[in-house]
């Protein structure tokens, strides 16, 4: 059957003559009317109203256009009723509606042609455009494939289902795709900073958001693709004579034809996998120009309009982007850090802008559904505190007080949670372990110092490569000179003295105090690093005092704490005179680490015996380029975190570190601890790894 038998010859000659811009916009407005209607009707009266209206608003004299039936162009006018019974009459002639006559009880309607309805949503899309989403298609097939061998109608309700739903999803791509490469030709037709942004806004939100995030996170096909490529084989090789059975039965064809096709069924799954790989490529590679000609576009812009500088900085910021990959994932909280020396750069001089940026951060997480968790010191310091003697003065007390109480008094409201400073207790760490490896390259002979420093280094749950800090003194006391005027300057992971350990609580609880005097609701604490001592059989004393070293005699300044932030990576083997080697055999991590999730359920348990508040897990991970040992860890490590609320300890929360593959102190980036792979030749283009989704996964259940 051919289109004009269905509809009418005269049916586009509305939109295709000089008032098509009014009758576009005049039938939209009718169909608003009456899409949700039995009949697709509405009552001849009201749609004059209705056109009568429309045209009142346009204010201008319009001609109506003859159509071809006996009507005469007509002389311009701007009479409402004139205008709207002649677009409907019109309307009527070429087939889009049809006069339904009254009766005594009922008014005369106009209805739209039932055959030009899909005709109206393809209008409708066209104006306004919508990024079609399909969420766990690629998790609901391989579920389906699964349980295949159980199923009684394995073609009908498995093979065929999984087949349309694999063609959707690559129908989805194919239109995201499509959608960023509308964004990327519109970015041309703006012709300000501003315009700009506000396209990236939207860019953000209808496609980043709506659709992106999703085939990255939890419908990422590298998730599944080989779990699902192993079920398709299953089908071939021990399912066929069952699915060919059913095949025949559904579609009523010779068993002997059903076979062949049920193969290229399978085949053609295996090909729309493969076209779906090949597509969130292409995404990715239209992502990046996206975002690529955003920039270069507001800089050429910014040539001639430089008024609008602090908008455009907004366009580099990626934290959007982290966060909704968070989130998508089903994560419900974000740990990050304000930085000191970008709030107070200067000696008594705060810079409110800075303040704005983390509420902007603060206020994205909360739309998205996330909790921010926010630390106030994450090891870096300004320089100029440094320049006064740093964390062995006393006067730092007092400025980190004031630099909380001016941070607290702006963004304290929009918390709820707030980490004063970040591993408190690492410089004794870093102490003890400085004062260990001496002794071990002491003892040790030429040839095995490289050994001894690896054994070192390992045992301390941070990137410090202490080989060479020894190896780079000289430059680093010429350097320190220059840049604070001493060759020993106090910074937060310079090998803390006993008072500076004090002093560092004592800053801590000063700050507390004043943070809950300003908001009183704020739940504040204090993060911690801990090892998980296991004393050889007859070396428990050695075991205790470690403990008291490393965080019994903090007590007193915690006690009034609202919870307390624990951070685990490994364990501490001890003997008689300390740290043992690593077991024969371990595995370890990228950071010389030994691969022992179990032990931050072992630090959980020991931290409740002697502090009595909330416990919050603010860091625990692994440095791994094998994301396969990633999701392996994450798993044992929230096993027993999940035993320990089961014994009744007080845990809140569960913060992995880290969300990105980020810059480790002292070793840089060959140390990858996210669940976010950064490419950063390649404009710092996210990678999820599958123990995002994981993990998200862990949380949603």
């Amino acid at each position: 059957m051919q289109l004009f038998e269905l509809v009418s010859p005269r049916l586009f000659r509305p939109l295709a003559g000089p008032n098509r811009a009014f009758y576009a916009e005049l039938l939209l407005l009718l169909w608003e009317e009456c899409r949700h209607t039995a009949d697709y009707s509405i009552s001849r009266a009201e749609a004059v109203s209705r056109a009568e209206d429309y045209f009142a608003a346009l204010a201008k004299p319009l001609a109506l256009d003859a159509d071809g039936a006996g009507d005469e162009d007509e002389q311009p006018t701007r009479d409402p009723h004139t205008l709207a019974v002649g677009f409907l009459l019109r309307l009527r002639r070429t087939g889009w509606l049809e006069e339904q006559p009254g009766s005594y009880e009922t008014e005369p309607t106009l209805a739209f042609m039932p055959e030009v309805t899909p005709l109206l949503d393809a209008l409708e899309e066209i104006l306004n455009p919508r990024v079609v989403t399909y969420t766990g298609k690629l998790y609901k097939a391989w579920q389906l494939l699964g349980s295949i061998g159980q199923e009684k109608s394995p073609y009908e309700n498995v093979l065929r289902e999984v087949a349309a739903d694999l063609e959707t999803l690559n129908k989805s791509l194919r239109a995201l795709n499509a959608s960023i490469g509308h964004y990327i030709d519109r970015l041309t037709h703006n012709r300000t900073p501003q315009e700009v942004l506000e396209l990236f806004d939207q860019y953000e939100e209808k496609v980043v958001a709506a659709a992106y995030h999703r085939f990255k996170t939890s419908d990422n096909l590298f998730n599944y693709r080989a779990y699902l490529e192993e079920e398709l084989d299953d089908c071939e090789q021990n399912q066929l004579p069952r699915l060919a059975l059913d095949y025949a039965r559904v579609e009523r064809c010779a068993p002997g034809e059903a076979a062949p096709r049920v193969r290229a069924l399978i085949q053609q799954q295996r090909d729309a996998l493969e076209e779906m790989s090949t597509l969130m490529k292409e995404i990715d590679a239209s992502h990046i120009r996206y975002r690529k000609r955003a920039v270069q576009r507001a800089q050429f812009l910014l040539l001639s309009d430089r008024s609008a500088q602090g908008s455009v900085t907004a366009l580099l910021r990626r934290y959007a982007e982290d966060i909704a990959l968070l989130a998508g994932a089903g994560l419900n909280a974000y740990r990050f850090s304000i930085e000191w020396a970008r709030i107070e750069p200067e000696e008594g001089r705060f810079d409110e802008a800075e303040v704005e940026h983390y509420r902007d951060v603060i206020r994205c997480c909360r739309s998205h559904g996330v909790e921010p968790v926010v630390t106030l010191h994450h090891f870096s310091s300004p320089k100029w505190l440094i320049e006064k003697g740093g964390w062995e003065a006393e006067s730092t007390i007092d400025y980190f007080k004031r630099y909380a109480v001016y941070v607290i008094e702006r963004l304290g409201s929009e918390l709820s949670y707030v980490c004063t400073i970040n591993e408190a207790n690492m410089g004794l760490q870093i102490a003890a372990i400085a004062k260990r490896y001496m002794m071990q390259m002491q003892k040790a002979a030429a040839a095995a110092k490289a050994n001894a420093a690896q054994q070192a280094e390992s045992s301390v749950q941070m990137g410090l490569n202490l080989e060479s800090i020894l190896a780079a003194r000289k430059a680093a006391a010429e350097e320190s000179r220059e840049l604070f005027g001493t060759e020993n300057p106090q910074t937060f992971q310079t090998q803390r003295t006993e008072a500076g350990d004090i002093l560092i609580m004592r800053a801590h609880a000063a700050a507390r105090d004043a943070i809950k005097a300003i908001c009183p609701e704020l739940k504040v604490g204090v993060t911690m690093s801990f090892h998980d001592f296991q004393p050889e059989p007859g070396c428990e004393d050695v075991a205790v005092k470690e403990w008291a070293d490393e965080f019994t005699h903090y007590l007193p300044y915690i006690e009034h704490d609202d919870f307390l932030g624990v951070q685990n990576y490994t364990r501490t083997r001890l003997g008689p005179d300390g740290q043992l080697p690593m077991p024969d055999g371990a595995e370890l991590t990228q950071m010389g680490y030994e691969f022992y999730p179990e032990a931050l359920a072992h630090v959980l348990r020991a931290v409740a015996k002697d502090f009595h508040g909330d416990l919050l897990v603010t860091e625990n991970g692994i440095g791994t380029g094998d994301d396969t040992r990633r999701v392996e860890f994450i798993r044992q490590a929230l096993a027993g975190v999940q035993d320990c609320l089961a014994e009744g300890l007080p845990i809140k929360g569960y913060l992995h570190w880290s969300l990105l593959d980020n810059f480790e102190w002292q070793k840089g980036f060959s140390m990858t601890f996210g669940l976010i792979a950064v490419d950063r030749a390649n404009d710092q283009t996210r990678h999820p790894k599958p123990s995002l989704a994981f993990l998200g996964s862990y949380a949603a259940d």
